[in-house]
């Protein structure tokens, strides 16, 4: 409706400006320009409560009009007096608003002074639980996490508590004493059967032919079967094959046979023994069992080697000595029935069954090494380590007589200061392993051991430089033991020999026993085995040749060398780009 009188803009007072705690809406109705305050305020409410839930939707034909409005309220220049319509003039004047003829705006969702509203139980997630159910996860012991909690209390307690453990540590100690005394046994009956030193020979061959010829179906072989009904059918095809022995003196060709027997199944034992270990020690005390494990070796050998065969053997016939390797390897065929790997049980036939060849299947062991870095690494550590040792195994005796004077039958005596170093290392890995690194353990224990063989080729000089130079009681301590002054050295150099070996080979064993995948343990350790043997067997040849042509000392000299050059070999591959390049 029209005004009733005009009203004067310039001479009318305005209100005084407000600060708006909104957005003003684009156009109000007749009903909200003439509403009370109390209405006003009863609104409110209602706007506040619409945060909680979804914005309505806005009619499509008041979003032109609120552009319009909303461009000509919020400029901060003075709306001009003549855009004002009457209606607009007489709110002004009142302090109210004007009413507007457009259609409704919809409800303001939004206020100052509303406060927000707290989530509802019913929209809050669930919590996001802080373990993961490790049972149901397609995890083996060896892969636990290292922030296991019950790793902590574990380690406080000592792996032979491991009921499994100690049944795989007594059936491995077993089996090394039965194989030890009876190879032992049996090249005494060679020697004692003829003269020839070619009959010697065809033993060593009887050894090493199975190595080469199935090794890498062995390899493949442990990895498809069960490890446990296999372990324990090898060791009663080892009480068998001993057993005729007692039943029957074995003839010389006997004696060959039984060689390439007994060393066939060790091509299928010694894979399934080692990555079962694997399988029974947690992955944070591979390291620890690994060094328990060689413990084994070194003491069997030691009672196999040095006291139940040569005092059964003087004391006896040779059948009494076999009657005693067939009852250990029965024996542990028993332990292993106690060796509890049920975790790991539908895992063992999960070979891969690529249609790739025989040829492939039978290398894959080899590629696995290569293909990874650190692996390949300390494979090459310890393969130059068991060349070097069955190279110094050749010439020792020529050494003794030739150098030190003495029979060759003192070998193990002169050398026997070497299990020292290998004990002392066996207990000092698992700390140089946190220190330094297992890969870098493996290497410095090469350089280590390849000085150690050096230095029995410069024998005499160190011998005149630690008497005249340093005035050392080298010669007053060797008459002290009835022992020439050279021999006592050899005992010496042969300690950090012992203990170089002993650190290569727990570094490189672990190593490979966690980074190889489960499915493919038994063809990398396979593999290595046969790398070994295959190395060795050239130096092994030539290495009693060359004593004769060049010289004991010479040779020593030389096969250091080939081991310097093998770290060098090493120390390149590892400057490759890798996550651990880097001593820890």
């Amino acid at each position: 409706m029209p005004p009733e009188h005009p009203i004067d803009p310039e001479n009318t007072p305005k209100p005084p400006r407000k600060r708006k705690p909104w957005t003003p809406a684009p156009e109000t109705t007749q009903a909200e320009a003439t509403a009370s305050e109390s209405a006003t305020e009863a609104v409110k409410p209602k706007r506040a409560s619409t945060k909680t839930t979804s914005k309505p939707k806005k009619d499509p034909a008041s979003r032109p009009a609120r552009t319009t409005i909303a461009k000509s309220s919020t400029p901060k220049k003075p709306v001009k007096s003549e855009a004002r319509t009457p209606a607009k003039q007489t709110a002004a004047s009142s302090g109210k608003k004007a009413p507007s003829s457009g259609k409704p705006a919809a409800p303001r969702t939004r206020t100052k002074t509303a406060a927000p509203a707290p989530p509802s139980t019913a929209d809050a997630k669930p919590p996001i639980p802080a373990t993961v159910d490790l049972p149901s996860s397609p995890i083996s012991v060896a892969e636990l996490p290292e922030s296991d909690p019950a790793i902590p209390e574990a380690e406080k307690t000592s792996l032979f508590e491991d009921p499994t453990f100690f049944a795989f540590w007594v059936s491995r100690f077993l089996v090394q004493v039965a194989q030890g005394a009876l190879m032992y046994g049996l090249l005494v009956l060679v020697v004692d059967s003829t003269d020839s030193s070619v009959y010697n020979s065809i033993f060593v061959v009887c050894s090493v032919i199975p190595a080469i010829v199935f090794g890498l179906p062995a390899g493949v072989a442990v990895d498809a079967l069960p490890r446990r009904p296999l372990l324990v059918m090898l060791n009663l095809l080892r009480f068998l094959f001993v057993l005729a022995l007692v039943v029957r003196p074995p003839a010389l060709a006997g004696i060959f046979a039984t060689t390439l027997a007994i060393w066939m199944i060790h091509q299928f034992y010694a894979p399934a023994e080692s990555s079962t270990l694997a399988s029974i020690v947690p992955g944070n005390r591979l390291v620890n069992g690994q060094a328990l494990s060689n413990l084994a070796l070194v003491i069997a050998q030691a009672v196999g080697v040095i006291a139940i065969a040569p005092i059964l053997l003087k004391t006896s016939s040779p059948q009494y000595l076999f009657a005693v390797c067939a009852a250990l390897f029965l024996t542990a065929a028993g332990l292993v029935l106690q060796i509890r790997i049920g975790e790991l049980r539908g895992q063992m036939a999960q070979m891969s069954r690529h249609p790739d060849g025989i040829l492939s299947t039978l290398l894959r062991g080899l590629r696995v090494t290569v293909g990874d870095s650190t692996l390949f690494r300390v494979t090459a550590a310890d393969v130059m380590v068991g060349i070097g040792l069955s190279a110094l195994v050749v010439v020792a005796p020529i050494y003794l007589k030739r150098i030190l004077n003495t029979a060759s039958e003192n070998t193990v005596f002169v050398f026997a200061p070497a299990a020292i170093g290998v004990l002392i290392g066996l207990r000092a890995t698992p700390y140089l392993g946190k220190y330094f690194g297992l890969k870098w353990v493996a290497v410095y224990g090469l350089a280590l051991f390849a000085l150690s063989i050096a230095a029995f080729g410069f024998l005499g000089d160190i011998h005149w430089l630690l008497v005249d130079t340093f005035n050392l009681p080298i010669d007053r301590v060797a008459n002290a033991l009835r022992l020439p002054p050279l021999a006592l050295l050899v005992m010496l150099f042969s300690i950090p020999a012992g203990f170089a070996s002993s650190i290569v080979g727990v570094a490189s064993r672990t190593i490979t026993l966690e980074r190889t995948p489960l499915q493919f343990r038994g063809q990398v350790i396979a593999t290595q085995s046969l790398v070994q043997n295959l190395g060795a067997l050239v130096p092994t040849m030539l290495a009693g040749i060359a004593a004769d042509q060049l010289g004991v000392e010479r040779v020593a000299i030389i096969i250091a060398m080939l081991i310097m050059a093998g770290i060098s070999v090493a120390f390149f591959v590892s400057r490759s780009p890798d996550p651990d390049a880097v001593p820890a």
